[in-house]
């Protein structure tokens, strides 16, 4: 069943330097409204609540979700995809994206 869900990522910011990553997928929304590097609680896909923090290097937004597991989101953006990486403990997963104009 998962093999066949299909995902779509945006991210926007606000001239008060708001940002908002919506996800939409066949199961599930999400919306996060964030500002760079402040701390906020995010509703994981989940259901669990977890304080987050997200932040850019160069072309990567990487978010931490501190919860009783601790997982690394890192979002890759390039001209053409959005590669992301996630991982928690010692497992790693990649999800890739194409951009759409």
């Amino acid at each position: 069943m998962a093999t066949k869900a299909s995902s779509t990522v945006e991210l926007t910011q606000e001239c008060d330097g708001v940002y908002t990553l919506q996800t939409s997928s066949t199961f599930r929304n999400q919306k996060l409204h964030f500002k760079l590097g402040e701390e906020f609680i995010e509703e994981r896909m989940d259901g669990e609540s977890v304080p987050c923090v997200i932040t850019f290097e160069g072309n990567q937004m990487i978010q931490i979700q501190m919860g009783k597991n601790p997982v690394k989101i890192v979002r890759e953006f390039t001209d053409t995809d959005l590669i992301a990486t996630c991982h928690v403990s010692n497992v790693e997963c990649k999800r890739w994206f194409k951009a759409v104009n």
